[in-house]
């Protein structure tokens, strides 16, 4: 994985996590089911594999193990942040946090440089200009 592609993953990871974290906030986490993506779970993607464990109701302690397990497999270390990214929107979402705080946790994984670039990725969603506005 180069930065560009890291940078863009990692901004598609806030927007999924962001949608998630709304969708069980206003109702329960249980209603994120039909929105695990089959095919990324097959493939052992962090965000998904551990949503569906947050989804069985599963304490983030043991996901926390089982994620870094499976990240610290990775060699390549822009995939690895990425992973590390995913793990924490997971936290995230089923501790049921503000969007201010999700992104906070998962920008303080960047550098100023990646961050700025991925904050105008996310600026041409209106859901993060409430966000970008204060921050």
């Amino acid at each position: 994985m180069n930065r560009n592609n890291f940078i863009e993953q990692t901004a598609n990871a806030a927007r999924r996590a962001y949608q998630f974290s709304v969708k069980s906030r206003k109702q329960d986490i249980d209603v994120l089911e039909y929105d695990i993506d089959a095919e990324a779970l097959k493939r052992e993607d962090v965000f998904e594999f551990g949503t569906r464990f947050a989804l069985e109701g599963v304490d983030f302690e043991q996901i926390d193990g089982i994620l870094s397990g499976m990240i610290s497999r990775e060699k390549d270390e822009y995939a690895k942040r990425l992973k590390i990214i995913q793990k924490e929107a997971v936290k995230c979402i089923q501790a049921g946090d503000c969007l201010f705080i999700l992104l906070n946790n998962l920008f303080s994984y960047l550098n100023d440089d990646e961050k700025n670039e991925a904050r105008a990725l996310l600026e041409t969603d209106g859901a993060f200009k409430e966000y970008f506005d204060f921050y």
